[in-house]
Formats: structure tokens, C-alpha cells, sequence
């Protein structure tokens, strides 16, 4: 229901050079309009599993992420989507601190009765919400314990890091974010 939102608010982003679809063996129309959407735009790389059988989010973005060719890799699932300039500050965090391997940004949730819920994470310290001096810092891991956490829609990494951190682990069924982002924040500079 949500999937046609998603992959426009992608494709509208000046940053996207390449947008990778996973279908995790779904049993709705997703694939075809993925296939639709993939026929109007070239950017578009569709991922399927060998056995066409929902195999986990672990084991989807994992094909997702081996199927990435270019430099810098970001996440949104499905019934997600990006707000217009998700990657203007990105760009700039990454050219001013050339050792982070990853940007965090803060995220939007509508609920299904559309309440939004803002979640101006604390770990990112945004300097406009907090009023900081410095606009942003790194991201401490005893920090994602203290607040909110690291939400994956709201996170880019560099997609050389991927060798140090791993993929992600296929045999969680829940949490696999989580685990992903910790060995993220262990290994490399989150600004």
C-alpha cells in the first residue's frame, strides 16, 4: 500500500544515483510494481532471493547492500519514506568530516490515526533543536543506550565500512538493526 510513496520519495532526491528493491518473497503486487517503477527509471536494481521465499529483514537488506555499487548507502523499508532534502546535510557531514563512516538524522513517525512523533534523536544532537555551538559531534555508543536509539531510515553509511562491520545478521528476526548499528558505532566515527 505504502510502496508507490516510497520508492517516488527516493527518486525525487537530487543525491540518489542508484535505488536497490528487494523483494523478500512477497505475495502482494509488490513486485510488479517494483518491475513498473524499475521500467521508468534506470537508477532502479531489483533484488530477489534464489528461493522467491521471505527469507528476514536480515537476509533482505543483506542482498540489498551486496547489490550496492555506489559509495554511500542509506535504508528505508517499505511502508517508509524519505521527506524532500533527506540528503543535504548528509552530503555536508560527509565532506567536513571525511573519517565518518556514517550520518544520522533525526526522523518523522506519522501513527496510523496521524499523530506525528518527532524523534529528535539525542544522540545526534541536532543544533537547531538542542541549540548546541557545535552543530555536530560523534556518536558515542553509551549515548544510543541513553535515548531514543539509532532508527536505520535515518542513518547513510559509507559503503567501504561494510568489510570491518559485517552484514547484517540473518538469524535475528528482530533486532537485526540494532546489532548491525552497535558493530556500526564499535568499529567506525558516526557524526
Amino acid at each position: 500500500d505504502h510502496l508507490d510513496l516510497a520508492i517516488s520519495s527516493v527518486l525525487i532526491q537530487a543525491e540518489v544515483a542508484e535505488l536497490i528493491l528487494v523483494d523478500d518473497g512477497s505475495t502482494d503486487q509488490s513486485l510488479n510494481i517494483c518491475q513498473k517503477w524499475a521500467a521508468k527509471d534506470s537508477r532502479i536494481v531489483i533484488c530477489q532471493s534464489e528461493s522467491h521465499k521471505n527469507e528476514g529483514p536480515g537476509a533482505a537488506r543483506n542482498r540489498g547492500l551486496q547489490a550496492a555499487t555506489k559509495p554511500f548507502i542509506a535504508f528505508l523499508d517499505a511502508d517508509d519514506h524519505y521527506l524532500k532534502e533527506r540528503f543535504r546535510d548528509d552530503q555536508v557531514l560527509f565532506y567536513n568530516f571525511g573519517d565518518a563512516a556514517g550520518v544520522y538524522n533525526s526522523i518523522l513517525i506519522e501513527t496510523w490515526n496521524q499523530q506525528e512523533i518527532r524523534l529528535f534523536n539525542s544522540v545526534f544532537r541536532h543544533h537547531l533543536i538542542l541549540k548546541l555551538e557545535l552543530p555536530y559531534q560523534k556518536i558515542h555508543i553509551r549515548e544510543i543506550f541513553q535515548s531514543n536509539g539509532v532508527h536505520l531510515n535515518g542513518l547513510t553509511i559509507r559503503r567501504d565500512i561494510l568489510p570491518k562491520v559485517g552484514y547484517f545478521d540473518e538469524t535475528l528476526r528482530q533486532g537485526q538493526d540494532l546489532d548491525f548499528i552497535f558493530r556500526l558505532l564499535q568499529t567506525a566515527k558516526l557524526s
